[in-house]
């Protein structure tokens, strides 16, 4: 599948929002470092088989450990700039409901691998779809124009 040719034709959204087809409108920025709390929640409210989709074996009962793990990684400074999350207003607060995640490979240039996490109320909506095409004009912005993801056949 070209995902470039796939994404980049269709409208676009504005680029710090995202309306979803049910019509809530989504904060979308960068990762930063004090995310990490607000990942590990996302990461521990998934449900099994979200977790399996998006981990694979790693996937534990509880997902403790592996939301930690992940939730460091995702926001570790040098990482961060390479990560987008999309969050909702949720009583007055905001709450991270998806990840979109550009991880340039190290030893291919112009290569980078995407993977998206969408919080199981939100899937469906639109937001893996929009947060693709958020992860496309940066690859091209970056000068990356080959992209790769491992995409499981239940999903």
């Amino acid at each position: 599948m070209n995902l470039f040719s796939l994404f980049t034709n269709k409208r676009r959204q504005r680029a710090n929002s995202i309306v979803t087809s049910k019509g809530r409108r989504l904060r979308v920025r960068q990762a930063t470092p004090g995310d990490t709390a607000a990942l590990v929640s996302l990461l521990q409210r998934l449900s099994p088989r979200s977790r399996w989709l998006r981990f694979g074996a790693e996937a534990s009962p509880n997902g403790v450990a592996l939301a930690q793990r992940e939730a460091a990684r995702l926001t570790e400074p040098s990482h961060a700039p390479c990560v987008w999350l999309a969050l909702a207003n949720d009583g007055g607060s905001e709450v991270v409901v998806a990840i979109a995640e550009l991880a340039p490979a190290p030893t291919v240039p112009a290569c980078a691998e995407v993977a998206l996490l969408v919080r199981d109320d939100y899937q469906g909506d639109g937001v893996g779809t929009a947060l693709a095409r958020l992860l496309v004009e940066q690859a091209q912005q970056r000068g990356i124009r080959t992209l790769l993801a491992d995409v499981r056949s239940a999903n």
